[in-house]
């Protein structure tokens, strides 16, 4: 049985990218109305105590600045206060989840197609999202088409991420040494890129773990697994995203090395 230290939990938890920051014009509890110009919707979900300021701004801007974004809404949502209390921030984030994908689901909402980016203990937001979304239909209602994309998700397998997805991505580092974020989901398809982790001597504990986090700001813009697999990317060339259920099955693994991947 592996043992891992409370301090270590502790510090991982913290690691996830950047210090705590608050914006207060980030979503909380309540989804903003839809544009009226709006097909789309990209919502951005930081991980444990950080990020809602820096990474999930960061991915925005990116999205923006390479993109053609109109009818496209973008959501960052700011769970900063919920996540930093650690021995709960599963549970709290998944119900969190599930009210905004039930927001989602009412008539004030038609978007065509949701995509999530769900950076750690953030996949659990998200995943609550496609369940409370998801499951406000029946089979014989129609509704948006939802891509979900897991960057290290804390809690691994257990937590099914990717279940209530159309379809779902996963990219992950085999070589964490966090037990609970070094393998592959069988609701996702999985890339695994340790290979492309730049070597470092005496490396943090949370190096492997922030990695595909920061490797997915990365890829937007550039045609390499990453970004160029989301809805908005897809459909800016003329290619419908509900193909990719049949080219990259869930449960697969591809694993990722520096000459699949381009240069970031």
């Amino acid at each position: 049985m592996i043992v891992v230290p409370a301090i270590c939990v502790l510090v991982f938890l913290t690691s996830c990218v950047s210090p705590p920051s608050v914006d207060p014009t980030e979503t909380t509890r309540r989804m903003p109305a839809q544009s009226a110009d709006a097909h789309g919707l990209i919502v951005i979900i930081h991980g444990a105590f950080g990020g809602a300021n820096t990474w999930s701004r960061g991915v925005e801007r990116a999205i923006r600045s390479n993109y053609d974004t109109f009818g496209w809404d973008f959501v960052r949502v700011n769970w900063l206060e919920l996540s930093s209390r650690y021995m709960t921030a599963m549970a709290s984030g998944r119900r969190l989840g599930r009210e905004l994908g039930k927001q989602l689901a009412t008539p004030e909402f038609e978007y065509k197609t949701i995509h999530l980016i769900a950076a750690s203990l953030g996949s659990h937001v998200a995943e609550g999202i496609t369940r409370g979304y998801v499951r406000s239909f029946s089979d014989s209602q129609s509704r948006a088409f939802v891509h979900a994309t897991y960057l290290e998700p804390f809690g691994g397998r257990r937590w099914r991420f990717g279940a209530y997805a159309d379809f779902a991505e996963h990219y992950f580092t085999a070589t964490d040494p966090f037990p609970f974020t070094n393998g592959p989901l069988p609701n996702a398809f999985n890339f695994e890129v340790s290979a492309l982790v730049p070597p470092k001597n005496d490396p943090a504990f949370w190096y492997f773990h922030d990695f595909p986090v920061l490797d997915y700001r990365k890829s937007i813009g550039d045609l390499s697994p990453g970004f160029s697999l989301s809805p908005l990317a897809l459909q800016s060339v003329g290619v419908d995203p509900a193909k990719l259920k049949d080219l990259l099955p869930r449960g697969e693994v591809r694993v990722l090395r520096p000459n699949l991947s381009a240069e970031r």
